[in-house]
């Protein structure tokens, strides 16, 4: 008998929650050597007639019935997971949060348990829609980079980036959540093993797919430059101009996605700064800076990409505010 404990924000990580049973007898609890490792947290009860019933803990390590066990387990489980997803998709989708850890994380370190469970792995839109990872992979087989992969958007954290998510809504993309200490591993998975390219919506790469196809009412090429220089000048980052529709927003920071990935994987370093600040050449903003040459409106529009990624700090979101207060009022 084994079950998921139910993941929670304050749950204290329990080892030890097996039990193995021989012949109605207790054995040990220490059962690191009969789960896969991705298991580990499981609680229950297993009960074995086929191991001697004095056996050692360094006997456990080294018999084949362990091994046969813990194959059994793994398959067990991908066919009890399955089992739900198609009989009670409902039921499947409210116990994901507690499930879905241990499932990616299994995939990620075997091979076998992947195939086993990967068209009933789900993925949740920053909507809240729940899909598995074909219907997932359907949804987004029209969106190709240069390569001709499907590409997928994704948040890492809702709350910071959610107002960037929801610009690549406005587009008719899809935004996956990935915000478990799992999913930058899982994402990285799914690329090599599904043909997909996971990119995160500050991502450099994600920025052509903000692109507006109506140039109504953008800069001249001369105007463009004229906004690139006092933008370099202010922000000290690489500048891009692009067409993100007249109602798009000001400016988007972008970030190197593999430099950032690395610093998630390893935890070394600081957090990579932003890489280069995408402006909006359609965006009254900087008409009106042309028109009056006051550096504030680039201070709000370099002010509101910090606050689409979650960079802006509270003493500069005041100033934010009161800079828009005084804009607004002509003063």
């Amino acid at each position: 008998i084994l079950y998921f404990p139910l993941l929670r924000p304050d749950m204290v990580i329990e080892r030890n929650t097996l039990s193995l049973y021989v012949r109605g007898m207790f054995i040990t609890d220490q059962l690191s050597e009969l789960l896969p490792p991705y298991f580990e947290l499981l609680h229950g009860v297993i009960e074995s007639s086929d191991i001697p019933l004095n056996v050692s803990r360094s006997q456990l390590q080294i018999d084949p019935t362990v091994r046969k066990i813990s194959q059994y387990i793994s398959r067990k489980v991908a066919e009890k997971l399955k089992e739900l997803a198609e009989t009670d998709r409902s039921q499947y989708e409210k116990v994901w949060d507690s499930v879905g850890p241990f499932v990616k994380y299994g995939m990620v370190r075997d091979e076998e348990f992947a195939k086993r469970v990967k068209d009933i792995a789900l993925v949740r839109t920053t909507r809240g829609e729940m899909m598995t990872l074909p219907e997932y992979k359907a949804k987004i087989a029209s969106v190709k980079d240069p390569r001709g992969f499907s590409v997928g958007f994704y948040v890492n954290d809702l709350k910071k980036h959610g107002a960037l998510a929801k610009l690549f809504e406005e587009r008719g993309h899809i935004v996956i959540v990935g915000d478990t200490v799992i999913d930058p591993y899982w994402l990285s998975h799914i690329e090599g093993t599904e043909g997909v390219r996971m990119l995160r919506v500050d991502a450099e790469e994600a920025a052509r797919w903000l692109e507006s196809k109506d140039a109504e009412e953008a800069l001249s090429l001369q105007e463009v430059q004229a906004v690139k220089e006092a933008l370099e000048k202010l922000t000290q980052l690489k500048i891009e101009p692009q067409a993100m529709g007249k109602e798009g927003v000001a400016a988007v920071l972008l970030r190197e996605e593999a430099r950032r990935r690395i610093h998630e994987a390893t935890l070394q370093g600081e957090v990579p700064p932003p890489s280069r600040l995408l402006f909006n050449t359609q965006h009254p903003i900087y008409r009106r800076y042309l028109l009056t040459q006051d550096i504030r409106w680039l201070e709000h529009a370099w002010d509101w990409a910090r606050l689409l990624s979650g960079d802006l700090q509270e003493a500069d979101l005041r100033r934010f505010l009161e800079r828009d207060w005084a804009l607004l009022s002509g003063s």
